[in-house]
């Protein structure tokens, strides 16, 4: 049986994608390359961290007994996805003076399939732009534009000078407090009164898995980003890379002494990040692949399950 290779492999043009690795043959491979490949579009789509951001959205709603509508989960999803889709784009331009073996799967994507992403961020952009003008108060409004400026004032630093914007602050630690910002941004406008300091626990438990979970994809691509000239958490601190398992098993430690010895309202988000904690383990512990940031996005969608 012929071996397949990811999409991105067979790229012409600009980009190619690095080759991962072959998928053995067997009476299980068509099945396993379903599986794969419905993951990894997810990454390659953008769509992984948008379920992220809606998970915790609920997640934060459910904590502070907040009920939410329709147009508030679409206008989160609509502006992580063009978040990302831009971040990626801007990333894709510096790539291309750079070194374009090494480019990631899914910017090699992106790069192959402009048009179409071109085309769906208008569409995105102007549809949750005609949904917030519909539906959010003023209020909404003002912590809306204040945390776009936020956003876009890093991403811009970012973009025009990567190496100091990246280096004071390592983009995982800011990238999951600006996602995690974005998520509970509705929950926390619409809460009456203002949540207590229980809640601002639940927002460091809430940051600590999101920055581990972006601390493990920088881990994994490391050598892409050495080649790319980016600047992360694993690439600035050599220790990281050798002792990222080392950090998940105290973090789960620590949720298992939180869970233990200290009573309080935040168990169940201490459980969940303990459980991601554990899942994001076992995923760092496979061979090489290029689903790997996916599966690690999947791992942190506990608060849907438990």
């Amino acid at each position: 049986m012929q071996k397949t290779k990811h999409p991105e492999v067979e790229a012409s043009g600009c980009f190619a994608a690095q080759t991962p690795p072959e998928v053995p043959s067997s009476s299980t491979t068509t099945i396993s390359q379903v599986i794969t490949l419905a993951i990894g579009s997810l990454n390659l789509l953008g769509l992984d961290a948008v379920l992220v951001g809606l998970c915790w959205q609920q997640a934060a709603s459910t904590r502070l007994e907040v009920t939410l509508n329709w147009s508030e989960r679409i206008l989160l999803a609509s502006a992580l996805w063009l978040a990302y889709i831009a971040d990626r784009a801007g990333d894709v331009r510096r790539y291309q003076r750079i070194d374009e073996s090494a480019i990631p799967p899914r910017h090699a994507f992106l790069w192959r399939h402009q048009l179409p992403f071109a085309a769906g961020f208008v569409f995105v952009a102007i549809t949750s732009a005609v949904i917030a003008m519909a539906t959010c108060t003023p209020q909404l409004w003002l912590a809306a534009i204040l945390l776009a400026f936020v956003s876009l004032g890093y991403l811009f630093i970012c973009q025009l000078t990567p190496t100091f914007g990246r280096r004071i602050l390592t983009r995982e630690v800011v990238v999951a407090a600006l996602f995690l910002a974005g998520t509970v941004l509705f929950p926390f406008v619409k809460s009456q009164p203002h949540p207590t300091a229980d809640w601002y626990e639940w927002l460091a438990w809430a940051w600590l898995i999101l920055w581990l979970n972006a601390l493990g994809i920088s881990v994994w691509e490391e050598a892409g980003d050495r080649r790319l000239g980016e600047i992360t958490g694993s690439t600035e601190r050599g220790f990281v890379p050798r002792n990222y398992r080392w950090l998940l098993a105290m973090v789960i430690a620590l949720c298992a002494v939180r869970l233990t010895l200290i009573p309080g309202d935040n168990r169940l988000v201490v459980t969940q990040v303990m459980i991601s904690a554990g899942l994001i383990l076992l995923v760092d512990r496979l061979r090489p692949t290029w689903i790997k940031p996916a599966l690690a996005d999947l791992s942190v969608l506990t608060p849907w399950f438990i």
